[in-house]
């Protein structure tokens, strides 16, 4: 008489292996879910340095230059106004230092991290530039991940 042994269910080995598999696959999706994180972050901050670049611009073409900033630092000094030039009928958007009021709200101040994006003009009377930037994920400023635009 023989006897077969059948076997039925998986050695330690087998599973051991199907565990590392697995868990390579979800160290895969976590590192991946975290750089497509950090890309839309970059990229929505890029978008919003180029809505406080486009009010810049347009201050810039109104009045010749770019608005001085006598404690720089933090864009909620820049307050974007409503300001007719022209005419009652033009109402463009522009971009001064001052107060808070109520249109203050129209761009955004903090960077996709949570710290607020930076504003620094050149010292001169009359500047003719001027550095908008966010520090990045690290928040903090001079590093390689900070996002940098001048005109």
């Amino acid at each position: 008489m023989t006897t077969s042994h059948q076997r039925r269910g998986l050695t330690l080995l087998e599973l051991i292996t199907v565990m590392a598999i697995l868990a390579i696959l979800i160290s895969l999706v976590i590192g991946l879910g975290r750089y497509a994180d950090t890309l839309t972050r970059r990229h929505q901050a890029v978008a919003e340095i180029g809505q406080w670049q486009e009010a810049l611009h347009q201050y810039y073409q109104a009045l010749g230059e770019y608005p001085t900033n006598p404690c720089t630092g933090s864009v909620s000094n820049l307050l974007v106004l409503r300001v007719p030039i022209g005419g009652a009928a033009s109402n463009q958007v522009f971009v001064t230092f001052g107060e808070k009021t109520s249109h203050a709200g129209q761009l955004p101040q903090l960077d996709p991290w949570g710290a607020p994006y930076q504003y620094q003009a050149p010292p001169d009377a009359h500047p003719q530039s001027y550095d908008l930037y966010s520090y990045g994920p690290d928040r903090q400023g001079n590093s390689s991940d900070d996002l940098r635009c001048q005109p």
